[in-house]
């Protein structure tokens, strides 16, 4: 069966120093998608955030490696604290923020989360997941369930490095799609046709078709 994946640029990020000016410019502009890793947790275990997923709509995904006792990378920081530029993001919940908050001293700004999941619990949806959402929206995404897959502090796998990427982006193309999110218009060419407010599914389908990939066997790839 086909995979739906995200098939952009992804620009891995090893620790605080690397790639400033890559990501700078890369992060330069609103809104973007994001989503956190850490290794599989067993009884008792309280892993730490092994890699943050920041998606834009056009200019790809950062993948931030995070290692215990180094800081966080300066871009990335401004990007998950700054009040006023959205981010989608789906099921955050307190997991997330105490995991931030205990490595990084970070805390988002409640106003600029823009919550897949909540919106779809509003919309009456009874899952709620990132794969169910999707599923509602016709896409099959790869969300494998074998425990050594979330290893994400080792070297990455490709079909890690495309997962990861995917989850963070995917939040993103769904507030295109239902709305929630001001895309500028000034992503989109001249050709594509734009509506006066640059939101919903005109924007949504011009995300799928820049991003999104059917790939058949993801999980084979190594």
């Amino acid at each position: 069966m086909a995979t739906d994946t995200y098939a952009g640029e992804i620009h891995i990020i090893d620790g605080p120093d690397d790639d400033y000016y890559l990501c700078r410019d890369t992060l330069f502009r609103e809104p973007l998608g994001i989503d956190f890793e850490w290794n599989r947790e067993f009884k008792g275990q309280n892993n730490p955030i092994a890699l943050i997923q920041i998606a834009t709509p056009t200019n790809g995904v950062l993948l931030f490696r995070c290692t215990p006792g180094e800081g966080l990378h300066p871009v990335a920081r401004d990007a998950l604290t700054c009040p006023n530029g959205k981010k989608a993001v789906c099921g955050f919940d307190s997991r997330d923020k105490k995991k931030l908050m205990e490595a990084f001293g970070v805390e988002i700004p409640p106003q600029s989360l823009v919550d897949v999941s909540k919106v779809a619990q509003r919309r009456g949806m009874h899952k709620t997941g990132l794969k169910a959402i999707c599923r509602e929206l016709g896409y099959n995404i790869f969300k494998p369930n074998y425990p050594n897959f979330h290893q994400w502090s080792g070297r990455l796998r490709k079909s890690q490095i495309r997962y990861a990427a995917s989850d963070a982006w995917f939040p993103l193309l769904i507030a295109a799609e239902w709305g929630l999110m001001n895309i500028d218009v000034l992503y989109c060419p001249e050709s594509f046709p734009k509506d006066p407010n640059g939101v919903g599914v005109e924007v949504g389908s011009f995300l799928k078709d820049l991003g999104l990939k059917e790939m058949d066997g993801l999980r084979e790839i190594s």
